[in-house]
């Protein structure tokens, strides 16, 4: 009696001060008090309550050696984030230090209760496994059914974000290195064949379906995968019903950007991955080999960031094959040959020029450009800078995106000075560690920081963004076929779901990261083999993104689609090799 009154006022204090913690790291404190808001403070304190009273029962030693310090770190990474969007810098007053340490705390409490709980879940198979082959044409034709909508809605499809520069380079001979040259190749082979029937924008709509079809599939083999490892039906079904029905896969489904392909390659080559750790003998099998070298080729091809994950990833998938570790290595080698070799041939066959070597130093221009911004420098070092990127891009400084100065400097002058511009960032960051800190951080925080808005009101990005680009060179028509529900889409992609509490986070980038770190711990906390490797994965390709010019959901789309592969992952009957 005594240990449940304990466990009552503990669940009660927690809840009330996660309440108020929640309601402080809002980013829009509430203005006034309704009717509807004190129904939303009192569900928000009971559903508190809840978690910290049944977590509380199932708490040990080992999982408090978790849940807590993923708790502080989620606790952490509001405060900083709140502050980054609130004042566009870490403020380390002595004000500023309490109320990141009371966020901390009131969020970091509940977040190691929901963790937890989550540990503590039973994921044995409560039924036999499936036939997967059969529930995967199910699955396909109902999530591109589903999907058909949003197609009808912007018919022929959507060309924003890089399509049409990739288009018009291939067009006019002038193919750089910028742009994934397999997922530029495939869309202007569609637009051919359109050109072909007289009609671009069929061979556009073409394209659209054939990626609306890859990428429908590639989900299909997600929850097909799930059904064969005999993951519970609610669990199949949510997921099924997630892909369908979740209005940002029809949007990006229908959306020419690279990341789409590259989210199906991502799915395609991470169930390979899923079949050498369950079953490590298939490396035995010379098809298999082949398989998978043509997996990660194709998902590489698609884009750069899938070999770099991938070669960090070699030594750990080595490691997690005991028994074929020389093999699994042999393996993996001839996967980067491969790519590296035929994306030579390929540059040298179709004469692909260089691309533009900026886009790697977007965190360190950021960074010296902020420093400049907030006007710390000396007239030496202003100087210094000046040589590199010209002071008019200064006064133009966005700390959440990278474009202004990375495609504004003066490349000629860092290619003639490579010593001098590091020795100046090392300099720089040496004098000024905040600055660059504030820069860094305040470039990706939509990538950690759980209640990141979007749009972003500092970028003139949307959510998704859905103005499709005209050319005259190529000319596209589009068609007005359902107004009532592009207005819908556009709604969505405009971010209407900032208005509706809770549900919004399903929307934001910040949550899946979570997500993946969360379940990564939990894969090592039940020794997972599989499941660890799935998500090591997708946490190093979530971290390549931290370095990118600005955090848009495109870029990490690929990783929350293939999250879902970890669930099965967890019900695997892993097998050692021999």
């Amino acid at each position: 009696m005594k240990e449940k009154m304990w466990r009552i006022l503990s669940a009660a204090v927690a809840a009330l001060l996660g309440l108020a913690g929640w309601m402080h790291s809002r980013r829009e404190p509430w203005e006034k008090i309704t009717f509807w808001n004190i129904l939303i403070f009192l569900a928000i304190a009971a559903g508190f309550f809840a978690v910290v009273y049944f977590a509380l029962q199932r708490l040990n030693r080992r999982k408090l050696k978790y849940v807590v310090p993923l708790g502080g770190f989620f606790g952490v990474c509001t405060a900083c984030g709140l502050d980054l969007f609130r004042n566009d810098t870490l403020n380390f007053s002595l004000g500023g230090i309490l109320d990141k340490l009371f966020i901390t705390v009131s969020m970091g409490v509940i977040y190691a209760a929901i963790l937890a709980l989550i540990f503590s879940y039973d994921f044995s198979p409560r039924l036999g496994k499936g036939a997967a082959g059969k529930f995967f044409l199910i699955a396909w034709l109902l999530i591109f059914c589903c999907w058909i909508p949003c197609f009808i809605a912007f018919c022929p499809g959507l060309r924003a974000y890089d399509i049409r520069t990739q288009l018009l380079g291939i067009h006019y001979g002038t193919l750089t290195a910028d742009h994934p040259l397999l997922h530029t190749l495939i869309a202007w082979g569609c637009l051919r064949l359109g050109r072909w029937i007289h009609s671009y924008t069929l061979g556009y709509m073409i394209f659209i379906l054939s990626q609306m079809l890859a990428l429908s599939a590639s989900y299909a083999g997600v929850v097909a995968y799930l059904r064969r490892v005999g993951v519970p039906r609610f669990w199949q079904w949510g997921v099924l019903a997630w892909f369908a029905l979740f209005p940002i896969h029809p949007l990006f489904a229908v959306n020419a950007t690279k990341d789409v392909l590259f989210a199906a390659c991502t799915i395609a080559f991470l169930l390979l991955v899923v079949e050498l750790l369950r079953n490590p003998d298939r490396l035995r099998s010379a098809r298999f080999w082949v398989i998978y070298v043509a997996a990660l080729l194709v998902m590489a091809l698609m884009r750069n960031t899938g070999i770099y994950v991938f070669l960090i990833f070699i030594p750990l998938l080595v490691w997690l094959l005991p028994g074929r570790r020389l093999m699994a290595l042999g393996l993996c080698l001839l996967c980067v040959a491969g790519f590296y070799g035929g994306r030579a041939a390929l540059n040298a066959a179709i004469d692909v020029k260089d691309g533009r070597f900026t886009e790697a130093l977007s965190v360190p221009l950021q960074q010296m450009a902020r420093c400049a911004y907030d006007g710390v420098l000396t007239e030496e070092e202003s100087e210094a800078l000046e040589k590199y990127i010209p002071a008019w891009i200064w006064k133009n400084y966005n700390s959440r995106l990278a474009d202004m100065v990375k495609t504004n400097i003066n490349p000629a002058a860092i290619r003639r000075d490579v010593d001098g511009f590091v020795r100046l960032w090392i300099r720089l960051g040496a004098r000024y560690p905040q600055k660059y800190m504030d820069a860094f951080w305040g470039m990706n925080m939509g990538y950690w920081y759980p209640d990141a808005e979007y749009p972003d009101p500092r970028v003139w990005h949307e959510y998704i963004e859905t103005n499709s680009k005209y050319s005259p060179t190529i000319p596209i028509e589009d068609f007005d076929l359902w107004p009532e529900g592009k207005a819908f889409y556009q709604k969505v992609a405009k971010g209407a779901f900032e208005s509706i509490p809770l549900v919004a986070l399903f929307f934001k980038p910040g949550i899946y990261f979570w997500a993946i770190l969360s379940l990564l711990a939990l894969a090592i906390y039940r020794r997972k083999r599989i499941a660890g490797g799935v998500l090591a994965f997708l946490m190093v390709s979530w971290l390549f993104q931290l370095f990118s010019p600005i955090a848009l959901l495109r870029y990490v789309y690929p990783m929350i689609t293939a999250l879902p592969i970890s669930l099965g992952c967890f019900y695997e009957k892993e097998e050692k090799s021999r």
